[in-house]
This record gives structure tokens, C-alpha cells and sequence, in this order.
């Protein structure tokens, strides 16, 4: 950072992760850390005020309600420490939540594929690239994880196959097979690929009665399934990557199955889960499907949720059901919305309360091969001098703070609206430690 403003960001070298390579996409993801429009103020019905007032009011709102009657809605865009937080007060004050993820099928696939997701099985994006042959099952690499894209075209270049089963229009930087499938067919097409590669001589046990209950292949298939069936069955590395956007959960459970059976046939199998948010790998372990957007809007449509706290969390781009969340916040009398964006829902808020961002308060990712990621705090924070100057010089007055300031890390906004001090206020949250997996 300079002049207090993100100017570059880069990535310390790990050899599993991604080496020194930083996609263009995460090169230049910090643009949003010194926008103009970033809110770095506290508010109150849309009047600008200080943090500490702001969270005297929405204490005030809060309290004067049931706790069940109080809904949080959090996110996995996250760190870790913001997450746990969030769960925390939730459960201290008997707010209902929190919710990580916008529906049931949503929650409950990722934490599927949390739990499925064994140290035997799971693959970093440094082993995929070593990889003969890698079978791609509801994901679209390119616009779901461009760095999974680029692992992929580093293993073909070595002579590996890949192939695709998928609905989408998918495009890739090489040369390899789609098959296009329909959602619900995904899980036939996966079965019949992995059965039709793998003899049942040899296996024994959980291994050879999954074997039994895949589909036989009938002789008639989509073009492609011959061939993919053939690149597993003369592989002696292949792994198996698996989306979870367009997967149900059922399928999860099949592409870990499926990698299971492979490496009973002697095979070094991987797998490989798409997660759909930075740190949804955390959000699946905390969260519960029980606990959903969609689940909360609703009680507040039927009167049973008063107030509505969202934590860096934009259901105007997030949460699919457009009427829903409008009607949910015609009805709530409460709205508290804590972030580091601009967004629709924090201009509707009754109470704004500003957050940090990663480069100012720090934090731990988990990746979706389980692996912690530590990222430090870089700079306080505070609006880049040129805004202050318009241009130019800031202005010259001297003072103890910084201009634009306000912003606390969302962690110790949550634990002051739920009234803990859990954090000193000479060593906030950044000072979290990054475990033995720093990379």
C-alpha cells in the first residue's frame, strides 16, 4: 500500500498452492479497498454519526426485542475469525443463525463436500497439475476458479486428458472432451464412467458393493462417455474435480465415493471440490443447513424475525429470490447491516457499521483442500490521501487519527453489538495466528 491506498497485491510462494502465479483476477482484486463511494462512516437511518453511537442504537433496537426474534446473516466471503464471531454472539444472545449460505441445498452441499473431502483424497492444485487424467463433474473452471484452469492446462501440456461433464457451454485454454450433461443426470454420467473404467476383480468389501450399485452402461451414451471411461481406466493418476454450484448433494457424495473406489483399484486418486465463495470451506464447517437467507426471510415475511443483522453480506447479489428479500425487509423493523462495500442493502440499512477490509484487519481462509491461509494486516486503514485532497496535497492540519478511519474489523463490530469485549483494544483480532499452513 501507498499513501494509504492498495496499490499492488501479490502472493507468497507455496509450491501446492500456486507457486509464485497470481491470476489476473486475484492480481488485481483490491481495486474495492479504496473506491471513493466505500462507506467508512457509521450510520443511522441514513444520517452519518460516529461507531460508538451507532452501536449504542442498534443495541438499543436489539435488545428491546425477543432474541429468537433477531435473525444474523453472514458470510462466507468472510475470514475466519469474522465467522466465528458471528457464530458466537448468535449463540450467546439466542439470536437466531447464523446463516452462511442462501438455501438448504446450497449449505448442505458444501458441507458435504467439507466432509467428505479425506487427507488421503484431497489434492492441491500443484498435484493436479500432475495429474494423467482429470475428471471434471459439474464445474466450469474457467469462471469458477481460473487458477483450477490453468493446474488443468499445465497437466495436459504433460499429456494428460481431461474431461468435462457439464450442461454449460464450457470453454478451456486446450484441447479436451465435454460432455454435456443435464444437472440430474450428473451423477448417471459419473457412475457410468467410473464403473465402465474399473473391473470388479480385485475389490473387496464397502469398495466392491459400491461397485455393484453403480449403473450399468446400457451400450447408448452421450459422445464422449467411451472415451472418458477409457483415459480413468489407463490412468494411474487421476482425479476427480467436483463442482458445487450446480451439483446436489447427492453428487458430492458420489465424486467421493467415486475417487474412494478408484483408489481401491490401486490408483493415487485425488479430489477436488469448487467451492463457491472465498472462504465457504470455513462457512460449511460452522454453519448448518438448518440455518439459511431464505429460512430467515421468511420468518421475518411471517413475522417471527423483528430484525434482520447482515455481516458483510450483499443479498442483492447473493441471495436469488428477489421478491422474498423485498418483502422480508418491508416487514422487519430493524435492519443492521455491517461492511466494507457499497452495496443496495447498506444504503437501506437503519444502522450502518463500517468494516475493515482483509489488507486492514487481516485474517484467516481456508482453502478448498482444507489448507489455512493466513493473510496479515498491511496498513490502519483510512481514505487514500489523494481523496482527502481531492487530488492533490491532503489538507495540512494536523490530528492524532486518520481520515476515514472508522471502519473496526467486522469480528469486534459484532462482539461490541452482542456486548462482549473480547478483544483488546491496543491488539485487535489481526494479531490471529497463522498455524503451521502460513501458506
Amino acid at each position: 500500500m501507498r499513501y494509504r491506498k492498495v496499490v499492488r497485491q501479490e502472493a507468497r510462494f507455496s509450491a501446492a498452492v500456486n507457486g509464485w502465479f497470481l491470476c489476473d483476477r486475484g492480481r488485481f482484486g483490491f481495486l474495492y479497498a479504496s473506491l471513493a463511494e466505500r462507506p467508512r462512516q457509521a450510520a443511522v437511518k441514513g444520517e452519518s454519526t460516529g461507531m460508538d453511537e451507532a452501536l449504542a442504537h442498534a443495541r438499543s433496537r436489539l435488545e428491546a426485542l425477543p432474541p429468537a426474534s433477531v435473525a444474523v446473516i453472514g458470510s462466507p466471503r468472510s475470514s475466519l475469525a469474522v465467522l466465528a464471531m458471528t457464530k458466537r454472539a448468535a449463540t450467546r444472545k439466542g439470536w437466531r443463525g447464523p446463516a452462511f449460505f442462501a438455501d438448504a441445498g446450497a449449505a448442505l452441499t458444501v458441507k458435504t463436500a467439507v466432509s467428505r473431502l479425506e487427507a488421503g483424497l484431497a489434492v492441491s492444485l500443484g498435484e493436479i497439475a500432475q495429474a494423467d487424467f482429470i475428471l471434471v463433474a459439474g464445474a466450469d473452471p474457467i469462471n469458477e476458479a481460473p487458477m483450477l484452469a490453468l493446474a488443468l492446462r499445465q497437466a495436459v501440456q504433460k499429456g494428460a486428458g481431461v474431461v468435462v461433464l457439464d450442461p454449460r457451454p464450457i470453454c478451456l485454454p486446450f484441447e479436451f472432451t465435454h460432455v454435456p450433461v443435464a444437472p440430474e443426470a450428473l451423477g448417471s454420467m459419473l457412475g457410468r464412467v467410473v464403473k465402465n473404467s474399473i473391473g470388479p476383480a480385485g475389490l473387496a468389501g464397502p469398495a466392491a458393493g459400491f461397485h455393484a450399485s453403480l449403473p450399468d452402461d446400457p451400450g447408448v451414451g452421450p459422445e464422449g462417455l467411451a472415451s472418458a471411461a477409457g483415459l480413468l481406466a489407463g490412468s494411474r493418476r487421476p482425479v476427480i474435480v467436483c463442482g458445487t454450484g450446480i451439483v446436489a448433494p447427492e453428487i458430492v457424495d458420489l465424486a467421493a465415493d467415486a475417487a474412494l473406489l478408484i483408489a481401491a483399484a490401486q490408483k493415487k486418486a485425488g479430489l477436488f471440490y469448487l467451492m463457491p465463495a472465498a472462504n465457504a470451506f470455513a462457512a460449511g464447517r460452522l454453519g448448518s443447513p438448518e440455518n439459511t437467507t431464505a429460512g430467515m426471510l421468511k420468518a421475518a415475511v411471517d413475522g417471527d424475525v423483528k430484525a434482520l443483522v447482515f455481516v458483510e453480506n450483499d443479498p442483492y447479489a447473493s441471495f436469488p429470490d428477489r421478491e422474498l428479500l423485498e418483502q422480508a425487509l418491508a416487514k422487519v423493523e430493524v435492519l443492521i447491516v455491517l461492511d466494507y462495500l457499497d452495496t443496495l442493502i447498506s444504503r437501506r440499512a437503519h444502522v450502518f457499521l463500517p468494516t475493515q477490509t482483509l489488507y486492514e484487519a487481516g485474517g484467516i481462509f481456508v482453502n478448498q483442500e482444507g489448507r489455512a491461509q493466513y493473510s496479515p494486516a498491511v496498513f490502519a486503514g483510512g481514505a487514500p490521501v489523494l481523496e482527502t485532497g481531492g487530488g492533490d496535497h491532503p489538507p495540512r492540519f494536523y490530528d492524532a487519527g486518520l481520515p476515514g478511519a472508522d471502519p473496526q474489523p467486522a469480528g469486534r463490530i459484532i462482539a461490541r453489538l452482542a456486548g462482549e469485549a473480547i478483544f483488546s483494544e491496543s491488539e485487535p483480532d489481526r494479531n490471529i495466528s497463522p498455524g503451521p499452513h502460513r501458506n
